[in-house]
């Protein structure tokens, strides 16, 4: 099952520029009025993205430096869902300075 961030009205687009647009309800709209929070979580899901594609033959260890700083704890949660998973393929090194959030 995937780990959803977002609501399910809201769909992502990404052009040539990795310019993201998401299309909710209908209307689309710039990432900039979305949260903080949530602009985080698409710049991570971009790299990873971007990771897979460049290397294809390799799994990189992956180092993240507190990437959900921003997020309330029940998105928290799922962020870590999310970092185990990736975890069965790539080698995570992860910092954080939060107790709750590691």
């Amino acid at each position: 099952m995937p780990i959803q961030f977002f609501r399910d009205s809201a769909h992502f687009h990404i052009d040539a520029n990795t310019a993201v647009t998401v299309d909710e309800w209908g209307k689309q709209r710039d990432t900039n009025t979305l949260s903080s929070g949530y602009r985080d979580l698409i710049g991570i899901c971009l790299r990873i993205a971007l990771v897979d594609a460049m290397y294809q033959e390799e799994e990189p260890p992956l180092i993240m430096d507190d990437p959900f700083t921003n997020l309330d704890d029940k998105k928290v949660h799922a962020g870590m869902e999310f970092i185990e998973k990736l975890a069965q393929k790539y080698q995570i090194i992860y910092f954080t300075c939060s107790a709750s959030r590691g």
